[in-house]
């Protein structure tokens, strides 16, 4: 028996596969055996949105699965897979969990050959916006023109 894991939005084989496996809600393991599924399981993602590479990765390898397949993934979790032997695989549109376990079995999803997604990142971009905007306008209007003007008299 194989067993595989396929980020998905919901809880059955017949729910549509999640793009990202950090932002995934569930992860869905896969049995097969004999050319057929035979059996699965939903995982709830716990650490969602909230840096799931490590804990996510030491949940999945305890499930015994071979390999992942997801949409998108980020560096760590990329790596915190291939250091617990599990394959990362890549998911090549949207679609039921259930049919993309059988091309998964099939042979017809790539390996990623590394993270695909930038992630969060630390925010430091200097930005290219030019202006400043601190004029305040504080001048109090007191010059000290000493115009001559001959104004004309009205009557």
């Amino acid at each position: 028996m194989r067993k595989i894991g396929v980020t998905s939005t919901g809880q059955g084989i017949d729910s549509m596969a999640s793009m990202g496996f950090g932002q995934s809600p569930y992860f869905c393991i896969v049995e097969w055996d004999n050319g057929q599924i035979t059996g699965y399981k939903a995982i709830a993602n716990n650490w969602l949105n909230a840096n799931c590479s490590a804990a996510c990765t030491k949940q999945l390898a305890a499930e015994g699965i071979e390999s992942i397949v997801t949409g998108f993934i980020g560096n760590n979790s990329y790596n915190a897979l291939k250091a617990n032997n599990i394959e990362v695989y890549a998911l090549q549109s949207a679609g039921k969990v259930e049919d993309i376990a059988k091309d998964y079995f099939a042979g017809n999803l790539p390996p990623m050959n590394g993270p695909n997604s930038p992630g969060r990142g630390t925010g430091r971009g200097q930005g290219s916006g030019m202006g400043q905007g601190k004029g305040r306008g504080q001048g109090n209007g007191r010059g000290q023109g000493k115009g001559q003007g001959r104004g004309r008299n009205r009557p």
